[in-house]
């Protein structure tokens, strides 16, 4: 491995986490790679969490800290991504725990087969985590193949799972904008990568938790989803891949309208107006697709009786729920 390529920089946006900070630093201080750093981005936490970033700078002289007015989780990473000088980017979120040693080991691989992105697995399932790990490479893929799988939902589209070299964000930062900002960064930088490897390392614990945007249910983070569908659909990186994002806006069109309030349909919600024109649109290319055959009749049932469809779906949900 070239020298080049010997440091990271992990950064770990902190707000509100005061219950699990303790474990995720822990988890880093951990790690026995000789050229790291971690810096810890206090987004105006209201909680003690910025006294837990504080207390650890005197255990460990890889950390450092830094206090923001509070900006989301993406100007936190992009605050990051600034002040750090390594020739590797990585990020954890601060409830989640890094496990093992995987830096190391993806930096290595990184090296070994010239990759600009290194992936690992991970785990919600506390009981996964082991002291044996396996290290192999699972498969290797261009940035055309890696956007094809991330529209197919194959590849992770999450920023935490993955180092990436520092090149990447030399044009390119997370939309400070939106939620979701993790699959429209990739979209970005899609063509800008050269090779991705995914490995069966698992190193990286999820958790989930109520409160967390990924498990907050119908609100901004599955309407920016729909929007970043639209935006992947414009801006399609490979000619090769037309369809397949089409297959993805779908998806997110899909997923909106099943999780949105019937309120939408009733008061004529914009986002409700921009889903259901861009169904109509593509209302030709659903069969085309490889969604499934549930899916692809949600959607048809959609565009002819929203309101009715609507009805049934939550309907349906509600005595799943209760089953």
């Amino acid at each position: 491995m070239e020298d080049k390529f010997k440091s990271i920089s992990v950064i770990v946006p902190v707000y509100n986490v005061e219950e699990y900070l303790y474990s995720c630093l822990n988890s880093l201080k951990n790690q026995s790679y000789s050229d790291m750093e971690f810096i810890l981005i206090d987004d105006g936490t209201p909680d003690n969490s910025s006294v837990i970033c504080e207390d650890i700078l005197f255990e460990d002289d890889r950390f450092c800290v830094i206090h923001k007015l509070n900006g989301g989780l993406s100007s936190s990473r992009n605050t990051g991504i600034l002040i750090s000088n390594s020739d590797y980017i990585s990020f954890v979120d601060s409830d989640d725990m890094v496990i093992g040693q995987p830096y190391e080991f993806l930096i290595e691989i990184s090296g070994i087969k010239n990759a600009d992105i290194v992936c690992m697995n991970i785990t919600s399932d506390i009981n996964d985590i082991s002291d044996i790990n396996t290290k192999n490479i699972e498969c290797t893929l261009t940035g055309e193949e890696m956007y094809n799988q991330l529209c197919k939902r194959i590849l992770r589209e999450s920023a935490w799972n993955k180092i990436f070299i520092r090149e990447l964000f030399e044009t390119q930062l997370f939309d400070e904008n939106i939620l979701n900002e993790d699959f429209l960064f990739l979209v970005k930088i899609a063509n800008k990568v050269n090779k991705v490897v995914l490995t069966d390392y698992l190193g990286y614990f999820y958790r989930l938790r109520e409160g967390s945007i990924t498990s907050s249910g119908f609100g901004k983070n599955m309407i920016d989803a729909l929007y970043n569908g639209h935006y992947s659909l414009e801006n399609v990186p490979y000619t090769s891949c037309i369809n397949v994002t089409k297959e993805y806006f779908l998806y997110k069109i899909l997923m909106f309208l099943i999780n949105m309030p019937v309120s939408y349909i009733i008061k004529s919600n914009k986002d409700y107006k921009f889903a259901f024109d861009n169904l109509i649109k593509l209302k030709k290319d659903i069969q085309l697709t490889n969604l499934s055959k549930r899916d692809k009749y949600i959607l048809k049932a959609f565009s002819k009786f929203p309101f009715i469809t609507k009805l049934m779906v939550t309907a349906y949900m509600k005595v799943k729920v209760n089953v």
